[in-house]
């Protein structure tokens, strides 16, 4: 998972706008939530901890697993939780 394009500029510009719209209509359009996405290849594991020594690349990172946090599924090499993630509602 990485930053969409032009996440930066884009942003700081929209969330105030559609924030005000939510208030305005009472409706909601942004569904904000932590997202979790399993490592498939232990590569990734093992990019994943370089990340967390960047600061500005962590900061929507909540936690990182090694293994799987899953009764139900099979996950090797564990995953990782995204915080502040959002979709439109």
């Amino acid at each position: 998972m990485v930053k969409t394009w032009k996440a930066d500029q884009l942003f700081p510009k929209i969330l105030p706008i559609l924030s005000e719209l939510e208030q305005l209509t009472g409706e909601e359009f942004l569904k904000y939530s932590k997202i979790y996405r399993p490592f498939y290849p232990i590569e990734e594991q093992n990019d994943e901890w370089s990340i967390v020594l960047t600061p500005h690349l962590r900061l929507n990172l909540d936690v990182i697993y090694n293994k799987s946090q899953s009764s139900t599924l099979y996950i090797v090499f564990g995953g990782k939780v995204m915080l502040n993630e959002f979709r439109l509602a």
